[in-house]
């Protein structure tokens, strides 16, 4: 199953049980960068970077968002 990000839940799926539970997904996906030392390989720049894009792509957020 493809991972869902803001953009796919429709007003019908809006339920605060289905964001939270993408959203453990999320966070569970992250925590697993520990676990295969993903993390550990980057350096702190590549790691801050890495997370970012992730979560911008998870919200559908663009980088003019964040200014």
């Amino acid at each position: 199953m493809q991972n869902k990000t803001l953009k796919d839940f429709e007003v019908k799926d809006f339920s605060l049980l289905n964001l939270r539970a993408e959203a453990v997904k999320w966070i569970k996906e992250d925590m697993d960068l520990i676990k295969d030392n993903t993390i550990f390989r980057m350096t702190p720049l590549s790691v801050l970077d890495f997370i970012t894009a992730r979560w911008e792509k998870r919200l559908n957020l663009t980088e003019e968002d964040l200014k």
